[in-house]
């Protein structure tokens, strides 16, 4: 009996572990290629926006989702985009929200929902991934979420 018991605690313990390991960034050009396959209509903004650390920048946007893809120079720069875009989306709350956070070795996550709207934000390595739309397209933005990987 404690061996069946030893057994099944080491196989959650495999899930847990799988499901907290390392993830891989996509990349721009993977970005590009998805989202128009998808149907959403994409751009390259990067020498729009004037960022000293930015390497390149996109946006992609169908109806009413927005979806921004940042690399960055460095993991260190991406981590404190990260944690702006988060504190901006913690300052745009209202009375009524829910939200998640998770982060292991190379990613973080935060989702929010909040007057009627659905934003969330992810890391993986030196890569932003962020995206907005209403609360009532959350599955379509779970895709987007899961097939990158963030």
């Amino acid at each position: 009996m404690k061996k069946l018991m030893l057994i099944g605690v080491a196989v959650v313990a495999l899930f847990v572990l799988a499901a907290c390991s390392a993830r891989e960034a996509i990349t721009a050009s993977d970005f590009e290629m998805q989202m128009a396959r998808a149907g959403y209509s994409v751009q390259d903004v990067t020498t729009q926006v004037d960022m000293s650390s930015l390497v390149s920048y996109h946006i992609a946007y169908l109806n009413n989702t927005y979806v921004e893809f940042l690399v960055l120079e460095t993991e260190s720069r991406a981590i404190r985009q990260f944690n702006d875009v988060q504190r901006m989306f913690i300052g745009s709350r209202g009375n009524v929200y829910s939200y998640r956070v998770s982060s292991a070795s190379n990613f973080n996550r935060f989702s929010q929902t909040s007057n009627g709207e659905f934003l969330f934000v992810g890391r993986v390595d030196n890569t932003i991934l962020l995206l907005m739309t209403d609360s009532d397209s959350r599955s379509k933005a779970d895709e987007i979420i899961s097939l990158f990987g963030y």
